[in-house]
C-alpha cells in the first residue's frame, strides 16, 4: 500500500536538489562554501543522528509531497515518537543523511557495522595494525568520497568531510573550539585506542592531501586535530 506524505517546511533545497538528481542518475558536483572553516562553529552535528538547529538556520525550504510505502511511514512515525521529534524533523535527518552523504558511500560499497561489532573486530588488531590501516585507507578512501560529494579536495571540504563522518556515519561525537588563530576539532568515541588510532591517520591524510599539516593528540577515548 502506497500513501501521501507532504512535508510542509523542512526539506531544504540542497537535499532536494541532491535527490532529484540521484533519481535521475546523474552525477554532477555539487559546490561548497569555501569559507565552511571559518564557520564551523555555526554547524555541529550530533553523533545520534540528529542535526542541532543551527544546522538548517538559514538554509531555505520547501513543501514536496512524496509518495512512500505505508509500512515504512508507520515505522518513521514509531521513530519520530520515540525521539519525541515531529514526523516531519525525522524525514529531512533521513533525506540530509542520503543527499549529503548516504548515496556516495553506497557507491563506494560501503557497509554498515554496529559499534559493537566494529568493536569487536578493532579491538582485536595490534595498534601498529590500526595505525597502518588508518594511512592507508587515509591516502584514498576520503579523498574519493571528497571528490565524489564536492568535487575537489580543500581543508574546508575536509572539515564537512568530519562533519558528515560525525552526522551521517556515526564515527565519534565531533566538536570544536578556535585557539586563537586555530582551531581545535575534537573526535570523541568508546571504541578504544585502536579506533582512535585508526581514525587519527584516515582523518590526517585527507588534511595532508588538502595541504594542510596538523597536529594531533591520541587517546584511548577521543582525538583532537589542532589546524
Amino acid at each position: 500500500m502506497k500513501c501521501t506524505w507532504t512535508i510542509l517546511s523542512n526539506v531544504d533545497t540542497m537535499s532536494q536538489s541532491a535527490l532529484l538528481r540521484e533519481s535521475k542518475t546523474v552525477v554532477k558536483s555539487s559546490g561548497i562554501n569555501e569559507q565552511a572553516l571559518g564557520r564551523i562553529s555555526e554547524r555541529r552535528f550530533q553523533h545520534d543522528g540528529t542535526v542541532d538547529k543551527s544546522f538548517l538556520r538559514g538554509r531555505r525550504t520547501v513543501a514536496k509531497s512524496f509518495r512512500i510505502d505505508a509500512q515504512a511511514l508507520d515505522g518513521l512515525r514509531e521513530e519520530a515518537n520515540s525521539q519525541a521529534l515531529s514526523l516531519n524533523t525525522i524525514a529531512n535527518q533521513l533525506m540530509v543523511n542520503y543527499a549529503r552523504f548516504g548515496r556516495y558511500l553506497r557507491r563506494m560499497n560501503g557497509m554498515m557495522l554496529s559499534q559493537q561489532e566494529l568493536s569487536e573486530f578493532i579491538q582485536n588488531l595490534s595498534e601498529d595494525s590500526a595505525i597502518k590501516a588508518g594511512k592507508s585507507l587515509g591516502k584514498t578512501s576520503p579523498q574519493m568520497l571528497m571528490a565524489a560529494i564536492n568535487g575537489g579536495i580543500t581543508v574546508g571540504r575536509v572539515v564537512e568531510l568530519i562533519h558528515d563522518l560525525s552526522f551521517c556515519a556515526n564515527w565519534f561525537q565531533y566538536t570544536e573550539k578556535r585557539d586563537g588563530e586555530r582551531w581545535k576539532i575534537t573526535l570523541m568515541h568508546n571504541l578504544g585506542r585502536n579506533w582512535s588510532q585508526f581514525i587519527t591517520h584516515y582523518i590526517n591524510g585527507a588534511f595532508t592531501a588538502a595541504g594542510c599539516k596538523t597536529k594531533y593528540e591520541v587517546t584511548d577515548r577521543y582525538v583532537t586535530f589542532t589546524i
